[in-house]
């Protein structure tokens, strides 16, 4: 299971910029992909799908938007996350 979690443009960003997060599986069967932010410690669900893919997007980043994002991907057979550092200057 393949999973994926990608910042575009970038995952450094001046404040007052867009980035549009997206959370992916390349496994079979998908039954769930969920794109989550880590707050004190703890993954807070931001989007979720039944389907291979999700996304978040933030408009006019601020500060306070910087931190942890997670993708993570369930099927029958397990979970997989892997994870992205959002930075904003």
């Amino acid at each position: 299971m393949d999973t994926l979690i990608v910042a575009s443009p970038q995952s450094t960003l001046k404040e007052g910029d867009s980035v549009n997060i997206s959370c992916k599986s390349t496994s079979i069967p998908v039954t769930r992909v969920v794109l989550s932010r880590r707050v004190n410690g703890v993954d807070a669900e931001l989007k979720s799908s039944k389907e291979a893919e999700t996304s978040h997007t933030i408009h006019s980043v601020k500060l306070a938007d910087s931190g942890t994002f997670v993708c993570e991907a369930f099927n029958e057979y397990g979970s997989q996350r892997t994870t992205l550092n959002l930075t904003v200057e």
